[in-house]
């Protein structure tokens, strides 16, 4: 005679200082741990499943509520403890339906998702899958219907199913994606008045910015690494102030570190003195360390030795 088990699997993982706490209640013929297949046995449940991987079979435990004779009884009994520990909730656990095989009870959620479609709403579901390449199961998940149901839908109605390779295709073709609707829009208008979307740089900051490139002649890219932004955040305060950018009025370099030359090749930038030219044909001092010292790259100070060598 063959002999049913009610068993709990509970999550026994610490989240955040407390235990999770979530259990799994199934029937078996064969024994619990047979059942469990070191963790492998419950596939067809996404849910329980994922939690497996996420948090390790080793931290879960096995316990065996009860023994039945029958699989009426079985499924009596597997109903009443997933409704004792209310398991169908995804708070509480991982089942998905309300226990039972056969003529199980379904929770109100998968009634809903799992129902037929009424001829307007398959006329809904395939005008919306047409008009994007989205996977079945993401589709699934935005309107809230199970995923074999539509693609039944689909294939008795001889709709496409969009392949992974159609999917870059469209996103070239369509690199917008998605338009917003006039009501989106003036919501993403009202969302954004009276706020700063220049990286957190205050009024007094965008007024010196527009003093140091208008009045000093500063560049954009040296004004960047004053206030530790990006250049493009630089250039979006000049435009919403309605200030051209005049790329040959400005200066490249700072004059901090020797006298630059507008128009030059970058390695005759500076204009050297004797003090400088007596210590860049000084050969115990490195090539690298002058371009530290003055702030430039290498190649003027070997030019200069090897012009002298010659």
């Amino acid at each position: 005679m063959p002999v049913w088990t009610i068993y709990k699997h509970t999550n026994k993982a610490i989240v955040n200082g407390k235990e999770n706490g979530k259990v799994y209640i199934g029937q078996t013929v064969k024994t619990m741990m047979n059942r469990w297949k070191n963790g492998n046995g419950y596939e067809h449940n996404k849910h329980f499943s994922a939690a497996i991987k996420k948090y390790g079979k080793e931290n879960f435990s096995h316990e065996v509520l009860t023994f039945c004779g029958t699989q009426e009884t079985a499924d009596q009994i597997e109903a009443y403890f997933i409704a004792k520990y209310n398991s169908t909730n995804k708070e509480n656990g991982y089942n998905k339906i309300e226990g039972g095989r056969g003529n199980c009870i379904k929770s109100e959620e998968m009634k809903i998702s799992l129902r037929r479609f009424s001829p307007e709403e398959e006329q809904k579901i395939i005008i919306e899958y047409i008009k994007i390449p989205i996977s079945i199961n993401r589709f699934s998940k935005i309107i809230h219907f199970d995923r074999k149901c539509i693609k039944s839908l689909l294939q008795r109605n001889n709709i496409h199913i969009w392949t992974k390779e159609e999917y870059p295709n469209w996103i070239r073709n369509n690199p917008k994606g998605r338009k917003h609707s006039e009501e989106s829009k003036q919501k993403i208008k009202k969302s954004k008045i009276g706020k700063n979307y220049y990286n957190k740089i205050e009024t007094d900051q965008i007024k010196r910015i527009i003093e140091l490139y208008t009045i000093e002649k500063i560049s954009p890219t040296k004004i960047s690494s004053l206030y530790n932004v990006s250049i493009g955040t630089i250039y979006n305060v000049l435009k919403k102030n309605n200030i051209d950018r005049d790329k040959e009025s400005h200066i490249k370099y700072l004059p901090n570190k020797g006298s630059f030359i507008k128009g030059q090749k970058a390695h005759n930038k500076i204009e050297w003195t004797d003090e400088q030219m007596k210590e860049i044909l000084d050969l115990s001092i490195s090539c690298y360390s002058l371009s530290k010292k003055y702030n430039c790259s290498e190649t003027p100070f070997y030019k200069i030795r090897n012009k002298k060598n010659k």
